[in-house]
């Protein structure tokens, strides 16, 4: 008597199993960013008008800028906290400095996603079976919350 094997098509496992961490991680992102087109702009914009305000500050010591000059940093003036300190922004600088440190932390933030995500799909990748798949797709999460 020979036995038969069985292969089955492992793709559309690892296809939904790939969705599904890259769902996760975009969850996790949420905890750190506000949801939106609109809003992704926003921070963009804000974080390039910081840059250049922070280079030509730099270039400039005595240089302030003005609220007129940058209306969307001037707008969370009195409102924008250091995240470290806690201290208000009362000025269009003290906003820059804010949004430069907020900048740097979310690209460490981004950094730990990526590589956590990226590991995942990789095992993903590698895996042989069903079993292997769905381990790969346990990512911990809570290690970058914590």
């Amino acid at each position: 008597m020979s036995r038969i094997a069985l292969v089955q098509d492992l793709t559309p496992i690892r296809e939904a199993a790939k969705a599904e961490i890259n769902t996760a991680a975009e969850k996790v992102r949420l905890r750190f960013i506000t949801p939106g087109d609109g809003k992704m702009l926003s921070y963009q914009k804000k974080a390039k008008q910081a840059a250049e305000i922070i280079a030509r500050r730099s270039l400039e010591p005595g240089w302030e800028p003005s609220p007129q000059e940058f209306p969307i940093l001037a707008g969370t003036i009195g409102k924008d906290r250091h995240p470290v300190t806690g201290e208000v922004a009362t000025s269009v600088l003290e906003v820059a400095h804010i949004i430069s440190f907020l900048e740097v932390m979310w690209e460490q933030i981004e950094a730990v996603i990526t590589q956590l995500c990226a590991d995942a799909i990789s095992a993903v990748d590698l895996a042989t079976n069903y079993k292997e798949i769905r381990a790969a797709t346990a990512v911990n999460w809570e290690s970058l919350l914590g």
